[in-house]
């Protein structure tokens, strides 16, 4: 199968992936735009970075393509319909990056707690001898908190929402959960997570951690009116796409010290201009979010295991079988 992808060729050498020699691999930004229309045409399989935006007019162009896969698990960005219209394939890697993104939630989740991005500033701009104690006393004045009895709210509970759960419980946290579609009983049971509607997580919970896909009807679901609800102490993460917290409400939130802080993975649009809010936070506001770049998921582990799942897709596809995590039907 001649498979094309966005996904550069200097990643597969880096995790030393092995290309099954039935699959003939090219590289989209290694080739002429005078040899691409010449490969599209004979392309059986696409390789996506969950990033990377694959449309109707590319997809239409590919006349024997079967197998779309995305490199991870985000597919927002390629057009499945038009995949399904034709039959094709739209898969990810469903699971793969679970682990990742689980213990950097965690993470995060301490570093708004315990207050560190405020007193790392402070000491990196000099803070020492009487600024010193006087950062040390209005850090304590203000409220050190530990992770161990928190209530957390996991919203989307996935297998990514499962995974942070189980870390969070082996920390001594309470959880709760709210997905559109619940997990089997004995999933939420084995977790001791009982199952709340999204408005009583914000209202209840001292972390809600948000692990939904981008859907039509999940863009802006942590709206204004949902961080009102949150307590005064609490903390969001959002982990999943940028789309579905409102970045100006979220803003107004960390100003208005409306909430305790927030731990940020992904933020919309992406990459953000250099007027996006909460890239101009006042100080104080600034010391309450940790801000990463979509990185949450790709540690090494997680990029070896995604490369070497998604050869596993297209060998299958190869052989007549059926690939795995199918996501456009």
């Amino acid at each position: 199968m001649k498979v094309i992808s966005t996904v550069p060729r200097s990643r597969f050498e880096k995790y030393g992936t092995v290309i099954p020699a039935e699959i003939e691999l090219s590289f989209l930004n290694e080739l002429s735009g005078e040899a691409l229309p010449a490969a599209q045409a004979q392309i059986g399989g696409i390789l996506v970075q969950a990033v990377d935006t694959l449309d109707r007019d590319f997809i239409n162009k590919c006349p024997n393509l079967k197998l779309i896969q995305s490199e991870g698990v985000g597919f927002d960005k390629v057009d499945g319909a038009a995949a399904r219209e034709r039959g094709i394939d739209l898969c990810n890697n469903r699971d793969v990056n679970k682990v990742a993104v689980a213990e950097q939630v965690v993470c995060s989740i301490m570093v708004v707690l315990r207050r560190m991005i405020e007193c790392d500033a402070s000491l990196k701009g000099g803070a020492s001898g009487k600024d010193y104690l006087a950062l040390q006393a209005d850090v304590r004045r203000r409220g050190l908190f530990e992770l161990r009895g928190r209530h957390a709210g996991i919203l989307g509970f996935g297998a990514i929402g499962r995974e942070v759960a189980r870390l969070l419980v082996s920390f001594g946290c309470t959880i709760s959960y709210y997905d559109a579609f619940p997990p089997p009983k004995e999933v939420a049971e084995e977790l001791g997570a009982t199952y709340r509607t999204a408005a009583e997580l914000f209202e209840l919970c001292d972390i809600v951690s948000v692990h939904v896909p981008v859907l039509p009807d999940t863009i802006n679901m942590v709206n204004a009116d949902m961080l009102a609800k949150m307590k005064p102490n609490a903390v969001l993460v959002n982990a999943a796409r940028g789309e579905i917290v409102d970045q100006f409400a979220l803003a107004e939130a960390l100003e208005k010290g409306a909430i305790l802080g927030a731990a940020i993975d992904t933020m919309s649009p992406e990459p953000p201009p250099a007027d996006h809010p909460l890239l101009n936070l006042s100080e104080d506001a600034r010391n309450r979010i940790c801000l990463n770049p979509h990185v949450a998921g790709t540690t090494d582990e997680a990029f070896s295991r995604m490369l070497d799942l998604s050869m596993e897709n297209f060998m299958r596809v190869i052989n007549g079988g059926t690939p795995l995590h199918i996501v456009n039907k």
